[in-house]
């Protein structure tokens, strides 16, 4: 059974157990990924591609799309070509999957066919534990790669997509440094002042550092970099904390659900994550951008 959740009132489509969407469960949810021609007004230039067409050859080379999300748009016109992410992952169950600890790496693309974005792969990891997906900045072995609307880019799309699976090794390798990086009280509630800055403006609720160090979970309660960083990464993606207003009002934090929010926080905390990895003198050698330069790079 298909399981369509809001994320701060994005729709996001993704079986329960992570096994692959099929083509009946993508039309009924996403049909700008079957636009078979761009919206008017896009420049001649532009080399249109379905994007089943690049989710068909995926498949044909071993990958499962798993997740979808669709930019929500007032003009129901450009809703056939709106923004839309996907997430594929490796062919296998989970179990199989998972090489070490909880996380199994993802490719995860950003397109659109009404000029709103171009077509960019990033590296991810899918959290198991509580079924949540990480995005990973630039770095040594997971540089987000940005593709070209031309009329031969599936072909580029699925090799590319390899070298960022292959690159998962060095993901797991910082995932394993920070791991072994203890952090205090104090520098867990500072790694979480810091990550405030990059929440949406606008937001309802004064949003308290220690409300992003709420353990979801028992296993989550470790204060290593790795476990405070998954803590304030999923409260301020998911949302749903209590918190109160200038005025006292109490309410709820909204999750981020918008495609290019998402992106730019999800890059950013982990941005803040190598930076804060670094500082400890433990790091593997990356390439990584500033945590300010990925959250301000253009979606």
């Amino acid at each position: 059974m298909e399981n369509i959740m809001k994320i701060g009132g994005t729709s996001v489509l993704r079986n329960p157990d992570l096994s692959m969407l099929e083509t009946g469960q993508l039309k009924r949810f996403a049909p700008t990924i079957f636009a078979r021609k761009p919206m008017d007004g896009v420049s001649e230039s532009y080399g249109h591609v379905r994007t089943f067409d690049i989710i068909e050859a995926m498949r044909s080379n071993g990958y499962e799309i798993v997740e979808v999300r669709q930019s929500q748009r007032r003009d129901e016109s450009r809703m056939a070509f709106t923004k839309h992410m996907l997430k594929f992952k490796k062919a296998g169950s989970i179990k199989a999957l998972l090489k070490r600890g909880d996380v199994v790496p993802q490719v995860i693309m950003l397109n659109s066919h009404d000029r709103s974005s171009g077509f960019h792969l990033y590296a991810g990891m899918y959290r198991v534990v509580c079924s949540n997906g990480l995005m990973v900045a630039d770095g040594q072995f997971v540089e987000p790669i940005k593709v070209r609307h031309t009329s031969s880019m599936v072909a580029d799309i699925v090799q590319r997509s390899a070298e960022l699976i292959k690159g998962a090794d060095g993901v797991y390798a910082i995932r394993e440094q920070m791991l072994g990086v203890p952090l205090s009280e104090k520098a867990a509630v500072r790694f979480a002042a810091e990550a405030i800055q990059y929440r949406p403006p606008g937001r309802a609720g004064v949003l308290d550092p220690a409300i992003l160090l709420t353990a979801r979970r028992d296993e989550d309660k470790v204060n290593d970099l790795w476990h405070v960083f998954n803590r304030v990464q999923e409260n301020m993606l998911r949302g749903g904390n209590e918190t109160t207003t200038e005025l006292g009002r109490v309410v709820q934090t909204r999750g981020i659900g918008r495609i290019e929010r998402d992106v730019q926080v999800n890059s950013a905390l982990w941005g803040l994550a190598v930076e804060t990895l670094n500082k400890a003198g433990k790091a593997p050698k990356v390439k990584a951008k500033s945590k300010k330069a990925v959250a301000e790079e253009e979606i």
